[in-house]
């Protein structure tokens, strides 16, 4: 009898120490979103957001549904009408990566109506759902590594920008992988700065690791899935990670600081197990390690297309990648370079795309200037809506991504600098600042080199925005901000002049 009631007294005691937690951390939430919150125009700036971007949503959902559902869309949606059980999903190795797929299948059983339109619509507000969601995590993350405190003008704006990118609200309105995946990627990729402040109780450090780290592999292998192409910035933020882990622990003079060594080991274990079976099935039916059909992707078409344009215009029907020719690139690269390869020893003929560029170094500075404005021009909503974009439309889109051009070259320059004070001087780099900058200049290399399309720059438009609010941040705060302010705004004049006199002589060349 005393001890059926000291077994129930002991349940009942750690029920209320679960409760007691879960009330605390509850609370602690809550703090923040009050702090956040706090003064009704940093509530009224984050509305703002939400509602601009309703409006965008509203305005792209309703563009005629034969636009929204084609090619790559179609593909997707296509493949996930043919499975009849997840088993079928899992096992799928084909045109396409099954992350994507598996997304639109899950919507396709659970929506019984028989309305192809309703499907799509829902699984495009979760898209859309998500990607504020996302938005709003990024600004809690910034709270919490503090960049910016709760009650700052800067993280409004920093919501108010990045949920209503105008590009990015747009993707949300058809059923394509972008703003999925690099939603994915950003949380994947924030959590590692959320295992920057761990708690001090080891036992409840090593739990928050382990949960961290299983959540962002899930992530970010779940993310590969959705786009493959993803898979070469993944592996570059994950190395660089940790050999900056490594490279810390050598250089702090506190030997005794704690780095993040079993998140990171966790996240890739997890991220293997989440690719592996895919990996295991397309090797199985194509017998090479892949993801999806190796067919798929001709990568020699797309760095020839790359040669000779900064713009893919799908709805052109000229050739398999069809482009809008930039007559400077034709003529110095696409007529000069007949390449039958990406990587070879450096020769006068151009056969490879290293000999090409190096061939003359002048001109493929000019070369990789226009394919970056080209990743940066968001000159229609999606894909196949060159005809039925508003100019309005483009002009505010256009606005939103030169602020995310010179951010880019904020992040370039920012990134150069630490690393020569970390090289000469021997300072410290933060671990996530350094994988994360690696990040970005891998897939902004990676598509230097291929065929332009827009969509491909959203992964780090992220980072370029808050890059631009960190420099204003930190320009306010040095002693010499107005000089300084006044050469970084003039930096910024340029380079949007630039954007902008590139991107408008394309559009004369089109009409």
């Amino acid at each position: 009898m005393l001890s059926c009631v000291a077994y129930k007294w002991d349940i009942g005691e750690k029920n209320m120490i679960i409760g007691l937690w879960i009330l605390k951390k509850l609370s602690r939430f809550n703090d923040m979103m009050t702090a956040l919150f706090s003064q009704r125009w940093s509530l009224g700036i984050i509305l703002l957001g939400i509602g601009i971007a309703i409006g965008f949503f509203d305005y792209g959902i309703h563009v005629p549904f034969k636009f929204r559902l084609r090619g790559d869309a179609w593909d997707y949606m296509g493949i996930a009408s043919q499975f009849t059980s997840f088993h079928d999903a899992l096992y799928y190795a084909g045109i396409r990566s099954p992350g994507f797929p598996w997304f639109d299948y899950f919507f396709l059983t659970l929506d019984t109506s028989s309305s192809i339109v309703s499907k799509v619509n829902h699984i495009c507000l979760t898209l859309f759902i998500l990607h504020e969601l996302t938005s709003l995590w990024i600004c809690f993350i910034c709270v919490k590594c503090r960049l910016f405190p709760a009650s700052s003008t800067y993280l409004g704006l920093l919501f108010l920008v990045l949920s209503t990118y105008p590009p990015m609200v747009m993707h949300t309105t058809t059923p394509l992988t972008d703003v999925f995946g690099v939603d994915l990627l950003l949380i994947g990729f924030s959590l590692f700065a959320w295992d920057s402040y761990p708690s001090t109780n080891p036992c409840k450090r090593v739990l928050v690791s382990l949960f961290l780290g299983m959540s962002s592999g899930l992530l970010l292998g779940y993310a590969i899935l959705v786009r493959p192409a993803y898979w070469i910035g993944v592996v570059g933020f994950l190395v660089t990670y940790m050999l900056m882990i490594i490279v810390n622990r050598v250089m702090l003079p506190n030997p005794n600081r704690r780095q993040p060594f079993r998140m990171w080991m966790v996240t890739i274990l997890t991220l293997a197990a989440v690719i592996f079976p895919v990996v295991d099935h397309c090797k199985a039916r194509y017998h090479t390690v892949c993801l999806q059909d190796p067919l798929t992707f001709d990568a020699m078409l797309s760095v020839s297309t790359g040669l000779s344009s900064a713009r893919t215009v799908w709805n052109r029907p000229e050739g398999e990648i069809p482009h809008y020719p930039d007559a400077f690139l034709v003529k110095n690269f696409y007529n000069r370079c007949p390449i039958t390869s990406v990587m070879g020893r450096l020769n006068n003929d151009n056969t490879n795309l290293l000999s090409c560029l190096f061939h003359a170094p002048h001109l493929a500075t000019v070369y990789f200037a226009k394919k970056l404005i080209g990743l940066f021009d968001p000159f229609r909503m999606t894909p196949y809506t060159e005809q039925l974009t508003p100019v309005w439309y483009i002009w505010i889109a256009r606005a939103f991504s030169s602020v995310a051009f010179v951010g880019f070259w904020i992040l370039l320059i920012e990134g150069i600098k630490r690393a020569y004070q970390w090289l000469v001087h021997r300072k410290p780099v933060s671990s996530l600042i350094a994988a994360t900058w690696v990040f970005g200049m891998i897939q902004v290399s990676v598509h230097s080199i291929l065929h332009v399309e827009e969509r491909y720059a959203l992964p780090w438009i992220p980072l370029c925005i808050l890059a631009v609010f960190l420099k204003i941040k930190a320009i306010q705060e040095q002693d010499d901000s107005t000089r300084l302010g006044w050469m970084w705004l003039i930096f910024a004049v340029l380079l949007i002049a630039g954007y902008f006199i590139q991107v408008l002589a394309w559009d004369d060349g089109m009409t």
